[in-house]
């Protein structure tokens, strides 16, 4: 299950940046999917298989870029393969999204060697 964090310098000061700005989160799941789906065993995606984190520098962080995003996911060949293309893929899909008050952003894709299990409990 990929892991996105949205850092942001600040938040917009105005309703309809800050509308902009949900509605880029909330399209942003369905961007990560599509661009790190792979042909690989569990290496297809959809939305819900993505979970994204958005966050606020406190008083001592510095940050150069306006956005930073930051996808972790698990390593599989093809991704691997094409990883600088599939980051691409990314910033070229979500920073048109963002409001214009994020005049710069970035992407880190980090692809790790890891496992993943869930469980879901009857109601």
């Amino acid at each position: 299950m990929p892991q996105a964090t949205l850092r942001l310098k600040r938040l917009p000061d105005d309703a309809h940046s800050n509308d902009q700005l949900e509605s880029a989160v909330q399209a942003l799941p369905a961007i990560i999917a599509a661009c790190l789906s792979c042909e690989d065993p569990n290496g297809q995606l959809v939305a819900t298989d993505i979970e994204v984190e958005v966050r606020t520098p406190g008083p001592l962080d510095i940050m150069r870029y306006g956005a930073e995003l930051r996808v972790e996911a698990m390593n599989f060949p093809s991704r691997e393969a094409n990883k600088d293309e599939r980051n691409q893929m990314l910033m070229d899909a979500f920073a048109p999204l963002l409001p214009a008050c994020y005049k710069t952003s970035h992407s880190w894709l980090v692809l790790a060697n890891a496992a993943f299990t869930d469980k879901v409990t009857g109601e």
